[in-house]
């Protein structure tokens, strides 16, 4: 999906649960009430998304989207028992994108392997609150994760 436009969605911007090669890129996703980007794998109870294994989220604009309970971006797949050597998600890739934040988490992932979070710009409106976004590794059973450069702005 490239240079789109997502803008006060009451869901999500995109879904993301194909098993084959996803590029988002250069889209803009403005105020969506939950995750710009949910990444999913619903095998509990609509049954209608699959795991992820390539997956390339690059120059993206995010203008304060989702919150505390949904993440700019969500990685959360349904399974009930979680399994470190047989993850749900894997080759993740987010860079060069920009998050414009309100009271949101950055990112939020579970049972995913080989997730790459590098050279991203993330700005905040309320100086108290910043210290929230550094809170963006909440990781449940995840590994092989990096985290590489990244830019705070207030």
């Amino acid at each position: 999906m490239r240079n789109n436009h997502f803008s006060r969605i009451p869901t999500r911007g995109i879904l993301a649960t194909s098993s084959g090669k996803v590029l988002i890129e250069d889209n803009q996703f403005k105020r969506t009430v939950m995750s710009g980007i949910l990444i999913s794998n619903d095998a509990s109870s609509w049954f209608e998304s699959g795991r992820v294994n390539d997956v390339i989220i690059r120059r993206n604009l995010f203008i304060e989207c989702g919150g505390r309970e949904h993440p700019e971006l969500y990685i959360v797949p349904e399974n009930r028992s979680v399994d470190v050597n047989q993850p749900v998600h894997e080759h993740i890739l987010v860079e060069e994108n920009y998050y414009q934040l309100t009271d949101s988490i950055v990112l939020h992932a579970k049972s995913t392997r080989d997730l790459m979070f590098r050279n991203n710009t993330m700005t905040k409106k309320d100086v108290v609150q910043a210290r929230n976004i550094l809170s963006f590794e909440r990781w449940h059973r995840c590994w092989k994760i990096y985290i590489g450069q990244g830019v705070l702005l207030f």
